[in-house]
Order: C-alpha cells, then structure tokens, then sequence
C-alpha cells in the first residue's frame, strides 16, 4: 500500500518491532542517476531535469553527514 497522507496510516509505531541501529551505511555515487522516465507520481514532470552537479554535492554532504554522525560508510560502484 502506498500512503499519500497521514491520515491512511493504519498502524502504530509502538506496536512494530524494535530493530537494531545500523552502524554502517553503503553509498553508490550518483554518476548515472538521472530521470529519463516515469514509473512512479514524484517523477512525473521531472524528467531531463536532474542538476547532476547539485545531486553529486547533496550526495557528498549526505555521505558526509554520516560519517560525522559516526557511521562507517562504504562506497561502491554505480
């Protein structure tokens, strides 16, 4: 089910399970990413118009931020 507003969520967070914190988080560089088409509502408009320098420099924060907040963070190949 997707939800579209709070309002659907039909559950509590209290009644999931509790699951470890990771510790460790893997990143692809976002060299290819791009929109080209749409299979989902948020991309729809958007396709061509992905500012690649912008989305590498929010990835590079992103990674950043991670590994400032202690995590091990790994990186692979796209």
């Amino acid at each position: 089910m997707i939800y579209r507003s709070s309002s659907e969520v039909d559950f509590k967070l209290g009644g999931l399970p509790e699951i470890p914190t990771p510790s460790r988080v893997l990143f692809t560089q976002p060299n290819y990413f791009a929109v080209e088409y749409s299979i989902n509502p948020h991309m729809e408009g958007n396709i061509g118009s992905v500012r690649k320098e912008e989305a590498v420099a929010q990835w590079e924060y992103l990674r950043q931020l991670y590994q400032e907040l202690g995590f091990e963070t790994s990186v692979i190949p796209g």
